[in-house]
């Protein structure tokens, strides 16, 4: 479980990434394969998939998505 920061934004492997409204303070599950990386709620509901970000990425933001939900 990994922590949504006040700012709606999350850290992983390096990069952190911007996430919809309505989640800061909460936690975050996160799934990942070698293409995917998909952002989920406790409850289980999808909050954004994202591909692998190329070497170097610090950020990405939602539009960056492959979905949002």
């Amino acid at each position: 479980m990994l922590k949504v920061y006040s700012n709606r934004t999350i850290r992983f492997k390096d990069v952190v990434y911007s996430l919809t409204t309505g989640l800061d303070h909460r936690q975050a599950s996160i799934t990942w394969d070698p293409e995917t990386i998909t952002f989920v709620t406790l409850e289980g509901e999808i909050i954004a998939e994202f591909d692998w970000p190329a070497p170097g990425t610090k950020h990405l933001g939602l539009r960056s998505s492959r979905r949002s939900f």
